[in-house]
């Protein structure tokens, strides 16, 4: 079983598809870990992220294990079994890693990274164009949202301020894109989590995925 969880920074997705994930024994994959591996590799190798074949190269090269929803380890040339964490959500990985994303080839190579890992043994997948792009024929979708001073507040509290607009300016980024703009599938659930909390969301999701499954 594959389960597609999109939605904005602050909407609560990647809390909501660790424990929804965990409620039905699946794999848990965090497809933003791998976009900010690889833009951490191209800023520590200093290669051009603008640069889309460049970017998408060193994707094809890179090696990466993903030990838990918090964590990678990645190697690439000199760099062995290197184990990032903190490394992933500092500011210049935050800004960089929306362009990384932007780049039409590196997505086509993490898209098969996400395939690869997620086929495997099936998982609760979630991302920004997973039900769109990624599994199109996932057996459930979901869109998670928020309003927006909601979701600014969470992520301020969270990572603060600074990268809370950060993150903001990247969902405008995100949704206006010419190449995969994040948006909803046509076949998505929209799961509002304004003004339930995380349990609330998580059960709901059960619920659809019992309707959807049967």
């Amino acid at each position: 079983m594959i389960i597609a969880i999109d939605g904005p920074a602050g909407s609560g997705k990647s809390s909501a598809a660790r424990l929804l994930a965990e409620r039905l024994d699946l794999p848990y994959l965090n497809s933003g870990l791998l976009f900010r591996a690889l833009a951490w590799v191209c800023l520590e190798c200093n290669v051009d992220i603008n640069d889309s074949l460049a970017c998408a190269e060193v994707t094809r090269q890179l090696i990466l294990e993903i030990p838990d929803h918090e964590r990678v380890v990645v190697s690439y040339g000199s760099i062995k079994s290197q184990h990032l964490a903190n490394e992933l959500r500092s500011q210049a990985v935050d800004e960089a890693v929306h362009v990384i994303a932007s780049l039409p080839d590196v997505r086509r190579e993490i898209r098969i990274l996400q395939r690869t890992i997620a086929k495997a043994q099936g998982g609760v997948v979630e991302g920004r164009t997973i039900g769109i792009h990624v599994f199109p024929d996932a057996d459930v979708k979901f869109w998670l949202m928020a309003d927006a001073d909601v979701r600014l507040a969470r992520v301020a509290s969270q990572r603060g301020a600074e990268t809370a607009s950060i993150m903001m300016a990247r969902d405008e980024h995100d949704a206006t894109r010419k190449h995969e703009p994040m948006l909803p599938a046509n076949d998505a659930i929209h799961v509002d989590s304004s003004t339930i909390n995380l349990e609330e969301v998580v059960e709901h999701m059960i619920k659809h995925i019992k309707k959807e499954i049967v």
